[in-house]
């Protein structure tokens, strides 16, 4: 990738205060580049421990009203959001959050995803562990990762 040529900006978001101060990053490379932005939110898979004692239509019911909201969420963050930002689409995936960044990114002729350095902080980073630091390891898409402090 020459950096002359960003024209596709992949944009991770799981809503939070941290994630959103990576956000003057993206704006001024969309304005310097002209890129589009491709603001991205994956909604986890549920584990399976457990749900073999949850009858199948609740399961599913409960998934979809998950799906909802984070669906209402994800336009409220890119209403408020997005007004720097004129050139942009919405995604949203349910799965794994790594492998779906990538795999978008792959698909999609994605130059670069910008993203910042933690969301998750204390008990759930170190159980969960970085989706930034998975990105880089894993990913053959430059990801720009940006310190929220």
């Amino acid at each position: 990738m020459n950096i002359k040529n960003v024209k596709n900006i992949l944009f991770p978001t799981d809503f939070s205060s941290t994630s959103v101060s990576a956000l003057p990053w993206v704006y001024s490379l969309t304005e310097k580049y002209g890129a589009q932005v491709h603001f991205f939110h994956v909604v986890e898979k549920l584990g399976q421990s457990g749900f073999g004692y949850v009858p199948a239509p609740t399961l599913s019911s409960w998934k979809d009203q998950i799906f909802k909201s984070a669906e209402k969420t994800f336009e409220r963050f890119c209403d408020e959001q997005m007004d720097q930002c004129p050139n942009f689409i919405k995604v949203m995936k349910i799965g794994n959050p790594v492998e779906e960044i990538i795999a978008y990114a792959n698909e999609n002729d994605i130059d670069l995803i910008v993203m910042p350095s933690r969301a998750r902080k204390g008990m759930d980073r170190l159980l969960m562990g970085s989706v930034a630091e998975k990105l880089v390891r894993s990913s053959s898409v430059p990801v720009l990762v940006v310190n929220p402090d």
